[in-house]
């Protein structure tokens, strides 16, 4: 079983890729298209930074 912790370090690895190709996308676009593009990758950033709080805040994991 995939661990809680593992799962959201996935998504925020998700989300690093997601935030790069919508960078991508939106680098070779111009005027309110590139604009939208650009603010998408400012909502996966947040999404981002609230993954990452989240583990940064997860109790420890007991000694096995």
């Amino acid at each position: 079983m995939i661990s809680f912790e593992d799962q959201l370090n996935h998504v925020s690895e998700l989300l690093g890729c997601a935030n790069a190709t919508a960078y991508e996308c939106g680098d070779n676009l111009c005027g309110e298209q590139r604009a939208l593009a650009m603010a998408t990758t400012h909502l996966i950033a947040q999404a981002q930074g609230v993954i990452d709080l989240m583990i940064d805040h997860l109790p420890p994991m007991p000694e096995r």
